[in-house]
């Protein structure tokens, strides 16, 4: 049984690995941004002046974004943009569609 668990458990990991590459096109353009400039390690406050929005207002923002995202924290906002950037090569998208 142990096996079937495994199985699953590996089914979903695969499945999941597209989703977070798209996990970006589930925020607004606002949120994008917003998120893009947290992953660089810019503050609410330092974000909220660059886009003319209070700090409360970016908090709020990326509050909504990380369960899009899948995070927990903005220290992971990095790997979700390096992710999401990360092209997938031809020749693996064209191999996993056709199947024997």
């Amino acid at each position: 049984m142990s096996n079937s668990l495994f199985a699953v458990t590996f089914d979903c990991a695969d499945a999941r690995a597209p989703a977070e590459r798209d996990a970006l096109g589930e925020l607004t353009p606002q949120q994008r941004q917003i998120v893009r400039l947290a992953s660089d390690g810019l503050t609410n406050r330092e974000i909220g002046d660059r886009l003319f929005l209070s700090p409360r207002t970016v908090g709020s923002h990326l509050y909504r974004s990380f369960p899009k995202l899948g995070v927990v924290g903005r220290h992971q906002l990095r790997d979700v943009i390096a992710r999401a950037s990360t092209p997938t090569p031809a020749h693996q998208s064209a191999g996993s569609q056709t199947l024997p």
